[in-house]
């Protein structure tokens, strides 16, 4: 069984190995392929194989574009609700209670002691 499993393992790795060089070999004529494959496809019309190029590379950059905008909205939501929740009296004591927060505080207060001299607010 165990000499079984290696056999399968070894000739699975040689057969990614081979797929790899043979993908060495074909990827400077890659584009070309694709794009013969893409004209037989629509019979010879490379106007409109053209076209369905440019729409599938918007595709591809729209529709993430898209998806990271709603990610980074519902996000911002999320961001500006703590940051409410943090200035308020109580969410502010609960903060400065903890340990990681005061030691950031005696940290900043050390830092920043002569801002003053510089007139910065």
């Amino acid at each position: 069984m165990n000499q079984n499993w290696l056999v399968t393992a070894f000739l699975f790795a040689l057969l990614l190995l081979i797929l790899y060089g043979a993908f060495l070999i074909l990827s400077p004529f890659l584009t070309a392929i694709t794009w013969a494959m893409l004209l037989h496809l629509v019979r010879g019309h490379a106007t409109l194989a053209s076209l369905l190029v440019i729409v599938l590379i918007t595709i591809l950059v729209i529709v993430p574009g898209i998806q990271l905008a709603w990610f980074l909205s519902d996000e911002t939501v999320s961001l500006v609700q703590t940051v409410r929740a943090l200035l308020d009296e109580e969410g502010k004591q609960q903060w400065l209670a903890k340990p990681w927060v005061q030691h950031v505080m005696s940290w900043w207060s050390m830092v920043t002691f002569r801002l003053v001299d510089f007139k910065i607010n």
